[in-house]
């Protein structure tokens, strides 16, 4: 077995890309965290946000976890960032409105998103490679679509590598359907537009419930490490067919 490459069931023995690949006609990816490295991008924002409101020093985990918290939280409002903007203003003592600091939050990420996110390492030269092979590729993301537009046509360090829109010829986001990951709704609809059977089609994703998410919209599915995820990876490996420590490892077996 090579490094940076584990199998579902050791008692089947290498799975080769060419075994793999056999009767599949397209992929679809999740993007955060994924492809992009994008996972404390918001945590980022937060404390930038925080800097800016006169709050210096905000530490990135605690505020990752209130963030989550709150959304969880405000889940069935008609917008649990605003709520949760409030609530992040009560806490670092801002006098600002919800409304108020909700804009500023989303001017710090607009900048952000356009300037600062990068693909993960090797993940463009998998992207092409998989396109070279002739199959279909779509992503299935929560992430928002005007995200997804400012990667495809603003950001710079992607552009540099790939031009996403002429890679992936289909995104579900966060718009476009009401449950979340690890609901399979994104992949039931990404499946959907692909129009194929859920047997030719492979997901690739970094976290557990981004895997579950593809499991039960009944693709098989690749996992990539993913820091963030590392307390969850033996559970991904278990769920996933083959889990890859890195794009080189993903690239190595596609050969």
């Amino acid at each position: 077995m090579s490094a940076g490459i584990s199998l579902l069931s050791k008692s089947i023995g290498m799975i080769s890309s060419r075994d793999f690949l056999r009767g599949k006609s397209a992929a679809i990816f999740d993007f955060d965290g994924t492809l992009g490295d994008t996972i404390d991008l918001w945590n980022k924002v937060d404390v930038e946000l925080a800097t800016e409101l006169g709050y210096p020093g905000l530490d990135s985990r605690e505020c990752h976890a209130f963030r989550e918290a709150a959304l969880r939280r405000y889940k069935n409002q008609e917008n649990p960032y605003r709520c949760y903007c409030g609530d992040f203003a009560k806490r670092i003592g801002c006098s600002l409105s919800a409304e108020e600091v909700h804009a500023r939050r989303y001017r710090i990420s607009r900048r952000m998103l356009r300037e600062e996110v990068r693909l993960r390492e090797g993940a463009a030269a998998a992207l092409k490679r998989i396109k070279s092979l002739g199959l279909r590729m779509a992503v299935a993301t929560t992430t928002r679509r005007a995200n997804i537009e400012i990667y495809c046509r603003q950001n710079q360090n992607i552009l540099d590598e790939i031009h996403l829109n002429e890679v992936f010829e289909h995104f579900v986001c966060a718009e476009d359907v009401r449950n979340i990951k690890p609901d399979p709704e994104c992949y039931l609809k990404a499946i959907d537009y692909l129009g194929l059977p859920a047997e030719a089609i492979f997901a690739v994703e970094d976290t557990l419930s981004g895997v579950e998410a593809a499991v039960r919209a009944g693709l098989v599915c690749i996992g990539i490490r993913e820091e963030n995820s590392v307390p969850d990876a033996e559970e991904i490996k278990a769920r996933t067919a083959i889990y890859f420590d890195d794009y080189a490892a993903f690239l190595a077996w596609l050969g």
